[in-house]
């Protein structure tokens, strides 16, 4: 398998780009010449290091468990009606 290299990822990548984007309109077109323009001008946005595992967790309450299971039990509606046969 051949090994590609970044240069050549980008330069296939544009290339996709162009073919999904080459039927906008003019104003369309401008919009996002104008966009990718601005995007130059401002830097990047630093990578964050929050861990995968940070996003994953409990949320903070005050009631318990079992509490909590009862009030998701309690608030279900059934609205299925079951038709006679």
């Amino acid at each position: 398998m051949m090994k590609m290299n970044k240069e050549t990822a980008n330069t296939i990548l544009v290339e996709q780009y162009y073919r999904l984007l080459e039927n906008l309109n003019e104003h369309s077109k401008q919009k996002l010449i104008s966009k990718l323009l601005e995007s130059m001008k401002t830097k990047p946005k630093s990578r964050s290091t929050q861990s995968l595992q940070s996003l994953f967790g409990s949320f903070s309450s005050r009631q318990s468990a079992d509490t909590i299971i009862q009030n998701i039990k309690k608030a279900r509606r059934f609205t299925r009606t079951i038709e006679k046969l």
